[in-house]
């Protein structure tokens, strides 16, 4: 749990600290794995170790979403619905490796670029969720840990109100934004760059 603890609890501090502040984050991907981050009008590109540091934040972010919603629902016992997309071997291996109550299994068409996928949709534990997270969040580097993060997802479910997921959004969109903004100060892979991305990713903090 203190793996798990050392993501979150520095998130909700970073996101939580600070003034009103007019902010405006927005990014694009490029193939050369660049970002174009927009705050307060002025863009940057990050490149290098910066776009490493956003896709730890990303991943970051994403453990404190899902652990978030874990939080509002509650009783370790409770069941709650769940989804795994990936290839046939991705989804095996975490039905073999967490306990899931598999009501759906189907295969996904894809195309001469995107390779076929399996969805899987069922139930879990809430506690067995945050084993998978505790889990996950041993090895941020690894690239198949960040890949399993991706292809899990916590579905709507009766126990995260309306209101609970509104403050998980903004406590997550905080996170985010502070640490565009963190990045954008670093020295080494930052430049200052034109405007080149419409995708608006916040308005204030």
């Amino acid at each position: 749990m203190a793996d798990l603890q050392s993501i979150i609890i520095p998130g909700i501090l970073i996101g939580l600290i600070g003034g009103i502040i007019l902010f405006l984050a927005a990014y694009s991907y490029y193939p050369e794995k660049h970002l174009n981050v927009n705050i307060n009008g002025k863009c940057f590109e990050f490149m290098d170790s910066a776009f490493s540091d956003y896709e730890n934040l990303e991943y970051e972010n994403e453990i404190l979403t899902k652990a978030l919603q874990t939080k509002a629902i509650g009783e370790s016992t409770n069941m709650v619905p769940v989804s795994y997309i990936g290839s046939e071997l991705q989804v095996d291996k975490f039905i073999q490796e967490y306990p899931i109550e598999v009501t759906n299994y189907y295969k996904q068409q894809g195309s001469n670029l995107v390779a076929d996928k399996i969805v899987i949709k069922g139930k879990m534990k809430n506690s067995d969720i945050v084993a998978y997270l505790e889990d996950i969040s041993k090895d941020k580097e690894n690239v198949m840990s960040r890949e399993s993060l991706h292809n899990f997802g916590i579905l709507p479910n009766k126990y995260i109100s309306s209101q609970e997921g509104i403050e998980i959004s903004k406590t997550t969109d905080k996170f985010m934004e502070y640490g565009l903004r963190a990045i954008s100060t670093n020295d080494n892979g930052v430049n200052k760059a034109e405007c080149r991305t419409k995708i608006v990713y916040g308005d204030t903090i």
